[in-house]
């Protein structure tokens, strides 16, 4: 016989006789003494092995002593008969019907559909084997896909993954109010230099010429069109700028050319 059971529910009241003396549960591979009395395996075996001397124990009922080695034996008739005592499942109070032997219902114990089991998700919750699928639809720590990235992660964590975290979850611009847009085009969206937000500020084209203006990109068209000719006089003072730059520049290789053929041209005295 395997371990035994806990919580056994009998059809009908059992005789004192399959009680055991020290456990006061159910006998479980019993054994008898000498003196005929019977106890649990291990029950007894745990007396014997803190009490006995030289060989010798006492029996817990009747004090007589007895041989641990001649005067014990596993009683085999009686294990048949306790295993054929009429059990039913300790489920039957939440709609379980099973009734049988003893000797079955352990096996019976390990596939009743009303028995209670752990979440495979690690929720924490027990619930029915019969129930095990549907929790697995609703339990908030199922494994599901992000429908927008496709990254698999807890129910429980989906919308803060959606709402704070998913590249690919849909947002609107706070400037312009476009939606739709996914999260990780919103910074190339009111990118200043290649964005297409009308709503973000951005320099006037020819800030480089010296242009001071910004406006948001949806009116830089009016400001193109308002006064093109300061674009007009900026660009000339540019090229002006450049024009006396390159003048400088040439002026200042044309002594360098100057004086590097004056170095070519005087002779080198050597000294003795």
């Amino acid at each position: 016989m395997s371990g035994r059971p806990d919580d056994i529910d009998f059809e009908e009241e059992i005789d004192r006789k399959y009680i055991c003396p020290i456990c006061l549960a159910v006998l479980w591979d019993p054994v008898q003494t000498l003196c005929g009395h019977r106890f649990c395996k291990l029950c007894l075996g745990g007396l014997v092995r803190g009490s006995w001397r030289f060989g010798m124990s006492r029996c817990p009922v009747d004090k007589k002593f007895f041989s641990v080695t001649a005067d014990l034996f596993e009683d085999n008739a009686f294990k048949r008969e306790v295993l054929s005592l009429r059990v039913k499942c300790n489920n039957h109070n939440i709609g379980c019907n099973w009734k049988g032997e003893l000797r079955d219902y352990q096996g019976h114990i390990g596939s009743c559909s009303y028995s209670q089991e752990n979440c495979v998700y690690g929720c924490g919750i027990r619930v029915k084997r019969l129930e095990h699928d549907d929790h697995k639809q609703v339990c908030h720590q199922r494994p599901v896909n992000c429908e927008h990235c496709d990254e698999q992660i807890f129910y429980a964590d989906l919308t803060k993954h959606q709402v704070l975290m998913c590249e690919h979850f849909p947002v609107q611009c706070t400037l312009c109010g476009q939606t739709g847009i996914k999260r990780k085009d919103i910074s190339s969206h009111i990118d200043v230099n290649t964005g297409d937000c009308p709503q973000t500020i951005i320099p006037c084209k020819y800030a480089s010429y010296g242009c001071q203006f910004q406006d948001k990109r949806r009116c830089m068209s009016d400001h193109y069109t308002a006064d093109p000719d300061h674009h007009i006089l900026l660009l000339v003072q540019h090229n002006a700028s450049q024009d006396r730059k390159i003048a400088e520049l040439t002026s200042q290789m044309e002594k360098l050319m100057s004086i590097a053929k004056n170095v070519v041209k005087k002779p080198v005295k050597w000294r003795n």
